[in-house]
């Protein structure tokens, strides 16, 4: 993983890794500003982590690409 990280790294793309689903949840809820508009792609682990309850909370704006026009 570390070889992962580092080769991202050296291509400007921003890497990190997380031993648990709570230490990815801290971080994203550390990172996204409040009302932040935020969608996704349907990605099962933002389930299984508990981060799309997160995003869907009041805390930020989330645009829910399956509502209705």
């Amino acid at each position: 993983m570390e070889n992962i990280i580092k080769a991202l790294r050296k291509n400007n793309i921003e890497a990190h890794y997380f031993s648990t689903a709570r230490e990815i949840y801290d971080y994203i809820e550390k990172i996204l500003p409040e009302g932040a508009k935020i969608s996704n792609g349907g990605a099962q682990s933002l389930i299984d982590s508990g981060i799309m309850g997160l995003i869907k909370s009041e805390k930020y704006n989330y645009i829910d690409r399956f509502a209705p026009l």
